[in-house]
């Protein structure tokens, strides 16, 4: 009894050790676009969770959520830039068009603001990861922080200051 007890333990610690290896081989893109997700999904509830939001504006965070499900599905393939960078765009439009429905007309609320801001911060971290790929095709590894100008990236997203 004793050694069956010990093999279902090694075999559940070697099954927990072979998905964090499968999770640390995961492209930094589909990372970030799935941590994306997950931050629009928790904005989504949060609002649900409001009273007094018209259902209309329900409606329009939910296509954010829909549209960040489709994102993440874009970016499990790093390689095919233009499509990741379409949805992306979508991303934009929809978020900029959020931010002015919800923080234009509701009393400020603390969880709204929270929740907002960490889809923000997700949304630029992925924006500088994907800068980086289109700077550098080849490169898998982690979040870096690009500064500098750049002609390349400038040209998929325009001139910025920063």
């Amino acid at each position: 009894m004793r050694t069956y007890i010990t093999l279902c333990i090694t075999f559940a610690a070697l099954l927990g050790i072979t998905t964090e290896a499968r999770a640390e081989h995961r492209p930094a893109l589909f990372e970030l676009a799935r941590q994306y997700e997950a931050s629009a999904e928790q904005f989504e509830q949060v609002v649900l969770s409001v009273r007094g939001i018209d259902r209309s504006d329900e409606q329009l965070v939910d296509r954010l959520d829909d549209a960040a499900a489709r994102f993440r599905r874009a970016a499990q393939n790093p390689r095919h830039l233009n499509r990741l960078y379409f949805e992306w765009q979508k991303i934009q439009k929809l978020q900029a068009e959020v931010e002015s429905n919800i923080f234009g007309k509701y009393t400020p609320h603390h969880d709204l603001f929270y929740t907002w801001r960490v889809v923000q911060q997700r949304n630029l971290i992925f924006a500088e990861e994907f800068f980086y790929h289109v700077e550098n095709p080849d490169h898998a590894q982690g979040v870096r922080r690009v500064m500098e100008t750049s002609a390349r990236r400038d040209r998929y997203f325009g001139s910025t200051p920063r």
